[in-house]
């Protein structure tokens, strides 16, 4: 039947036209030229410890564009320093992650960025992760990058993480960290004999 007192049909939905009564901080994400078109969700992130594939933090955050990623991913570093004393020396990345400020802010941490390089980007930072390209630790962080897409997508095929439950940031971001733990739990019960 829809709704007689607003016709948005012919009409582009935008955050600014479409909010959800239910969960206010839930905003229209795009990937891109995916193909999927825009949908109601958050942005997700997970720093891994690649040797023990490990999930050392997962973080929900309000999607803001292509800085939501960057920022989120910061905020897990800082939050991992601060709480488990946990000093990366590189980190692995894709091409999402390739921009300046973002690179900028790893290298004044002291951690070499093993983003996934693109031709775009002429600056220094850009030329130094190029640079990093050619050499082994850089070839292996890559490949243990993909280690942490096999963990989301385990979470999204079996845990939930594809389409929360709940409603709202904060408990959207303990349902995330639910899972997370669920991950984590699963594969240490793989590791030990």
């Amino acid at each position: 039947m829809g709704n007689p007192s607003a016709d948005f049909r012919g009409e582009k939905r935008s955050n600014n036209t479409h909010r959800y009564k239910s969960d206010p901080d839930c905003r229209f994400v795009s990937k891109g030229s995916s193909g999927t078109g825009a949908y109601p969700g958050y942005t997700v992130n997970a720093i891994m410890e690649n040797r023990n594939r490990f999930l050392i933090g997962i973080g929900v955050e309000i999607f803001q564009g292509c800085t939501g990623e960057e920022q989120g991913c910061l905020s897990l570093l800082t939050r991992a320093r601060r709480q488990l004393k946990y000093h990366p020396k590189s980190i692995g990345a894709d091409k999402g992650y390739f921009y300046e400020t973002f690179l900028t802010s790893l290298f004044e941490k002291k951690i070499e960025p093993h983003a996934a390089a693109m031709f775009r980007g002429k600056t220094l930072a850009h030329r130094r992760v190029r640079m990093r390209q050619r050499g082994q630790p850089y070839r292996l962080s890559q490949w243990c990058r993909k280690q942490i897409e096999e963990l989301f997508g385990e979470g999204k095929d079996f845990h939930g993480l594809r389409r929360f439950r709940r409603r709202t940031l904060p408990k959207v971001r303990e349902e995330a960290w639910l899972i997370g733990t669920v991950l984590n739990l699963k594969w240490l019960a793989k590791c030990t004999p």
